[in-house]
């Protein structure tokens, strides 16, 4: 896994006097593909600028952001002094110790033309039997392939075993991946195994591409709903009439996060307020948290956009930089602050069009009684 909690946890950590494991831990961290994997782009803003230039780290945000939490308890402090001693030789990361203080640094710049989704290509359809030696050995005409990552998905009911096979094909160098897109690969156009399998017209575009379309496509899904409500008519159609795309009920994956550790009967109100709060130190925040529902003991965050997500977990994690006094308030109303993921996450994104009808709901009645329209 690439997450932290599998690297930089306390109960995880390397033994302690095992200053190798230690440091290659650390390196991982800070290392090109760590930090543009999509699942770390708070971690990614927190080591380099926008443009790459390394950042200093204080030592201690490793657990920080082992699970995006500032709980600095995960790494104690014997433990950040084994991480400065450990990565004294590190050809990736530089250390200065100044007391207690710890600053860990990159030393080269991240060059952003080494993104991986830069060069990795999404390809469809994939045979069924294809292997990925033989994906890789197809497409390594248009250049030397880094890896192939084989992406099968189960449709249908559940138990169903109707595959609608991919795969993500990521070139070692940039150019290579833009001279296969423009060359319009056929599968019948290489004397490969793979080029002699019968499979539909082949697609190949790139990653961002891909992922661009999927959100499309679930916009237009929203929308043929609400055409389809519309045309039922009823009180479904007033509403979707009112709001022709239904946006407010489309909810983005890797938009919400995730508040636990609440204390018995907590409510929304103060988690919300202390986020406010926080929102007047990050401009880029504002107008950007949406609604915040808390239920059985924790609370959800929805935020419009992945990157305010990201952006929320950045300043929660840096708020005990800011002001120590804000610090203990903000951690007294929300405790641990997380992204939201996996099977949670496909939860709640399926709950969510009922949640927010009935928080609509519970506004319009609040109006009525207040004798508002």
């Amino acid at each position: 896994s690439n997450s932290f909690c599998t690297l930089l946890r306390a109960d995880v950590m390397p033994a302690s006097g095992n200053n190798a494991a230690l440091m290659a831990a650390v390196e991982r961290v800070f290392s090109d593909d760590f930090l543009f994997h999509r699942d770390h782009r708070a971690w990614h803003a927190v080591v380099v600028e926008e443009d790459g230039t390394p950042l200093d780290v204080d030592a201690h945000q490793l657990a920080t952001f082992s699970d995006v939490a500032a709980n600095a308890s995960l790494v104690p402090a014997a433990m950040v002094k084994e991480i400065a001693d450990a990565v004294k030789t590190s050809a990736v990361v530089s250390v200065t110790v100044d007391g207690d203080a710890v600053t860990l640094r990159r030393k080269k710049a991240l060059s952003l033309d080494a993104d991986p989704d830069l060069r990795t290509l999404f390809v469809k359809p994939v045979h069924y039997d294809a292997t990925e030696a033989q994906i890789e050995a197809f497409f390594a005409k248009w250049g030397a392939i880094e890896r192939v990552e084989r992406r099968q998905y189960l449709a249908g009911a559940a138990g169903a075993e109707k595959v609608k096979p991919s795969a993500f094909v990521t070139f070692k160098r940039q150019d290579d991946a833009m001279k296969c897109i423009a060359a319009k690969p056929s599968y019948g156009a290489c004397e490969t195994e793979l080029g002699g399998m019968f499979v539909p017209q082949l697609t190949v575009m790139t990653k961002d591409a891909h992922e661009r379309a999927q959100s499309a496509l679930v916009q237009r899904s929203a929308a043929l709903q609400v055409q389809q409500a519309i045309a039922g008519g009823g009180a479904n159609a007033n509403a979707a009439a009112e709001d022709p795309l239904g946006s407010h009920k489309v909810l983005k994956p890797r938009c919400t996060c995730k508040v636990s550790d609440l204390a018995k009967g907590a409510s929304w109100q103060p988690i919300k307020a202390k986020l406010g709060n926080l929102v007047i130190s990050f401009p880029e925040l504002k107008k950007k948290i949406g609604i915040v529902h808390v239920e059985d003991g924790v609370g959800y965050v929805v935020c419009k956009t992945p990157e305010a997500a990201q952006t929320l977990l950045v300043a929660y994690g840096s708020a005990s930089k800011k002001n120590e006094a804000f610090a203990e308030e903000l951690r007294a109303a929300v405790p641990r602050l997380t992204l939201l993921e996996g099977d949670e996450e496909a939860a709640f994104i399926k709950r969510y069009p009922t949640l927010v009808t009935g928080q609509v709901q519970k506004k319009v009645q609040a109006n009525q009684k207040r004798g508002r329209d």
